[in-house]
């Protein structure tokens, strides 16, 4: 089999340009910038030239909205509206099945299926209509296979690992994983079933009770409510009964990931294009793929629909720890212009309250939580110290110096972890009680601080005087 010609041979002079190249992109990635009306009209521009390279006519509208959330909300309830008014007799006779197969239990079980069918298919071809998989092959993917054949062998896998690989790995889980999962989990949370909602009227049995049970703890999110780790503004299923889409319209929300493309948010895929494109200067034909560029540099998340394109800003605030997870200690981890809020717990996705509300916060309300990750990183957020002293949270006294600044062994057990945690916990004159996690073979308090400073027990001494 004859080898493939290769357009390119890896440069010192190119890979000096690595750590540049996938810091430009981690910096695009983490923009807080919001677009200005240059960035619009240039975004407009490269919408009909992705359009346009997948030999696709341009959307009737080209829609900027403030972050994320409103993205998929409206974008999911605009695919709906355009779906009803082109099939509005199949759409009526679906809800009219819908409505009564949940409503009229002797026809329930027979209908159920066709129902339910008839919903999904309707949901799937309102969301999906081959314009993301068109656009992304004729611009991102067409140039990526380019690169990878100009370019294969090992020039590929240390250009790929210094530039795509490295940004991706660092943006994925504070930007584009964290806004899409947040942005269905939002959407799941408002649209549990679109047969559920129409069991309301039916109030006097069993089973409605236990269907409006399901529907008040999947009820549309709101700023009052911050119960979630996340926060999003307005009565999302009031809107959509205004707007006449009603379930079906929440239900195509829920399946906004359909049309989604992720504009800045996928950067790691544009240092690895990008770099071919500016460094090593190939000789390809880029002119398909700048289109997709100028999104990717000018603008967040976006929707491409037969009909519409709907494109988000970028946040206003977003903060990660040292290893670059999600995280803020007092409030949203990222935020948009209008009002949407993400909370996270060094990458734990904590209920906004635990985090705005953490020096008040009964620990009590945190040991509720079934689940022992939530569970630990709430203790961790609220502070193991007041967990500690409320008397909630049961532990044991392992060892105790007479000196407070020495400081106890308290050995903690949390339900759900396969061992106990071994926690210091001792005065500091200038941050107060602290609490420090030690391994648990840790077993006094002189080798948990001999650990701390990276000593054994018997290289170590208290100091004298503590600062």
């Amino acid at each position: 089999m004859a080898k493939r010609p290769k357009l390119y041979t890896l440069r010192p002079e190119h890979e000096a340009r690595f750590g540049e190249w996938r810091d430009r992109w981690i910096a695009n990635a983490m923009s807080t910038t919001p677009m200005t009306e240059d960035d619009r009209q240039a975004c407009v521009t490269a919408v009909y030239g992705i359009y346009a390279a997948a030999g696709l006519p341009p959307p009737k509208h080209v829609v900027f909205v403030p972050s994320p959330f409103v993205l998929a909300f409206a974008g999911g309830f605009s695919a709906a509206r355009w779906h009803m008014a082109k099939t509005e007799s199949a759409t009526r006779s679906a809800t009219y099945s819908a409505t009564r197969s949940a409503t009229y239990s002797a026809t329930y079980s027979a209908t159920r299926s066709a129902t339910d069918s008839a919903t999904l298919s309707a949901t799937r071809s309102a969301t999906y209509s081959a314009t993301d998989s068109a656009t992304d092959s004729a611009t991102l993917s067409a140039t990526r296979s380019a690169t990878d054949s100009a370019t294969y062998s090992a020039t590929y896998s240390a250009t790929d690992s210094a530039t795509d690989s490295a940004t991706l790995s660092a943006t994925y889980s504070a930007t584009y994983s964290a806004t899409l999962s947040a942005t269905l989990s939002a959407t799941l949370s408002a649209t549990l079933s679109a047969t559920l909602s129409a069991t309301d009227s039916a109030t006097d049995s069993a089973t409605d009770s236990a269907t409006d049970s399901a529907r008040q703890k999947n009820k549309s999110p709101s700023t009052s409510d911050y119960s979630k780790w996340y926060v999003v503004s307005g009565d999302l299923r009031r809107c959509a009964d205004e707007l006449l889409v009603g379930d079906f319209g929440l239900a195509c929300a829920a399946q906004a990931y359909r049309m989604w493309q992720g504009g800045n948010q996928w950067s790691s895929y544009d240092s690895f294009l990008t770099f071919f494109q500016d460094v090593a200067q190939l000789p390809l034909d880029y002119t398909a793929y700048n289109h997709w560029r100028v999104l990717s540099e000018r603008s967040g998340p976006r929707i491409v629909h037969p009909d519409f394109c709907m494109i988000s800003d970028r946040p206003i605030t977003l903060k990660v720890d040292e290893q670059n997870r999600p995280h803020c200690e007092d409030g949203p981890f990222c935020e948009w212009a209008d009002g949407s809020q993400l909370y996270s717990w060094h990458g734990a996705r904590l209920p906004a309250r635990w985090i705005r509300d953490r020096a008040t916060l009964d620990p009590a309300e945190v040991l509720r939580e079934r689940d022992v990750e939530l569970r630990t990183a709430g203790l961790a957020c609220i502070g193991w110290v007041r967990a500690i002293r409320s008397g909630q949270l049961p532990h044991t006294l392992i060892d105790a110096d007479p000196d407070p600044a020495h400081g106890e062994l308290i050995e903690v057990k949390i339900e759900g972890l396969p061992r106990p945690g071994r926690f210091l916990m001792a005065e500091c004159p200038r941050n107060g009680t602290i609490c420090e996690g030690v391994p648990f073979e840790i077993d006094s308090v002189l080798a948990a601080q001999a650990w701390r400073v990276g000593l054994e027990p018997s290289e170590f001494s208290y100091p004298t005087h503590r600062t």
